[in-house]
């Protein structure tokens, strides 16, 4: 994950390499978006920082080939695989706690059946 953090973080701070990131999302075809950067100690946007990269990640690889100071950058297969089952586990925990945040609707009676099924998936 630290790898993708810098590579997104570069791409979103550098204007020369957001414009050039923007062209190989067209050569793709996907919509370019600005990097999605995530907080450490918060998992929510941890799963959000995956999830935008897992959707752009043929961009991404063809960007880390071309640019020759992001090459060390360029995520392995297994690094891909892991940001894959990364996502998935957070993304129970992302949506968990945006239920639990809700305003409009009453939260208490989904708490246990939320950590029940969070328990679960860890287990």
């Amino acid at each position: 994950v630290n790898k993708l953090r810098t590579l997104l973080f570069k791409i979103k701070y550098s204007e020369n390499l957001s414009i050039k990131f923007r062209r190989f999302c067209e050569i793709v075809n996907l919509k370019y978006n600005v990097p999605v950067m995530d907080v450490k100690t918060r998992w929510n946007s941890t799963a959000e920082m995956l999830a935008y990269s897992l959707r752009l990640k043929p961009a991404l690889e063809m960007f880390c080939d071309n640019i020759e100071n992001l090459k060390s950058l360029k995520l392995l297969e297994e690094e891909w695989l892991l940001i894959k089952k990364a996502y998935s586990f957070l993304h129970d925990f992302q949506e968990f706690s945006t239920t639990l945040g809700g305003e409009k609707y009453v939260t208490l009676p989904k708490v246990v059946i939320g950590f029940n099924l969070l328990i679960d998936k860890i287990e």
